[in-house]
């Protein structure tokens, strides 16, 4: 910087190389460089202040002796508006940089979901678009509760959904609910099918069959009938005990362009949590968009 400065409004401090500070003193006062302090740092340094306006018959001199200049600092009244015209593009960027920082921190960069439900997350995804969430939308504007409510009113196959911030990312963490089978009222009589499905497998203890293997049934439907059949085949009034094993199947899609066998079978590892039968059976096909899996389960049905 060569700007012609009032004398005494600016001053620089050095931070100079230097053991014999009294005869660098007679030096710069022969030259005309006033040394307004001079504090010596240890037994090879010294700090010394002189005029701005001096400071390049001093820089000179200081070349001139072999004296190393290590530091300079500006001093005086002026300092400030010389530091903010040196270090000018570095503020600006620092300030860009906060402001950027600011922006960036606020917004959603990437979703990341966690749990068992995140076998249907392009589903979920979906959700996200009709709620009015998209990448680089600001964490500050959304509502997590009412979000979360939303995923969970429109996805059945959900049972918990928790919407957090992590960094730039929006973490949504789900749970797949467990298939609930409809509570079949028994009337104290017969043994009813809570699933619709094929007969595997029927005993009956007490009471009378009413359906055979092999033979399809719906939920409702009487499987051990509360009452015998006399040799003449009179009817007597009883109750039903026994079991029955009916398989029955449970088809999900998936819609996603990841279709390596490592995802497929970690959706259908995943898939068959939502179930406390046995999976005896299973089938995947490819479909448009994605791919499909079908379970085939053994529930059983006691009384």
């Amino acid at each position: 910087m060569n700007y012609k400065i009032k004398s005494g409004l600016l001053k620089i401090e050095c931070l100079v190389k230097c053991e014999n500070e009294n005869y660098f003193m007679q030096i710069l006062h022969r030259k005309g460089v006033d040394v307004l302090s001079l504090k010596r740092v240890d037994c090879n340094n010294v700090i010394i202040t002189v005029d701005y306006n001096k400071r390049n018959i001093f820089f000179a001199i200081c070349k001139n002796m072999c004296y190393n200049v290590k530091k300079v600092w500006y001093k005086g009244v002026m300092s400030p508006f010389v530091n903010l015209i040196r270090y000018g593009s570095v503020v600006i960027g620092f300030i860009l940089f906060c402001i950027l920082s600011s922006f960036l921190g606020d917004s959603i960069l990437q979703v990341d979901f966690t749990g068992t439900g995140k076998i249907i997350s392009n589903q979920t995804m979906h959700l996200l678009g009709e709620y009015g969430i998209e990448k680089y939308d600001r964490f500050s504007t959304i509502d997590y509760k009412s979000l979360e409510n939303y995923i969970l009113e429109n996805s059945p196959n959900l049972s918990f959904v928790s919407c957090k911030k992590s960094g730039n990312r929006l973490i949504i963490d789900s749970v797949l609910s467990k298939v609930d089978y409809p509570s079949i009222n028994r009337n104290g009589k017969n043994l009813l099918s809570d699933v619709d499905g094929v007969i595997s497998k029927i005993s009956v203890l007490r009471g009378t069959a009413q359906v055979q293997v092999g033979e399809k049934v719906k939920v409702g439907d009487i499987l051990i009938g509360g009452f015998a059949v006399g040799k003449n085949e009179e009817i007597y009034e009883s109750f039903a005990l026994g079991y029955a094993i009916i398989n029955y199947e449970y088809k999900q899609e998936f819609l996603t362009e990841n279709t390596n066998i490592e995802y497929i079978n970690e959706c259908k590892t995943i898939l068959a949590f939502k179930f406390e039968d046995e999976v005896i059976g299973e089938k995947i096909e490819l479909i448009d968009g994605g791919f499909s899996i079908t379970l085939t389960l053994s529930h059983y049905v006691g009384g």
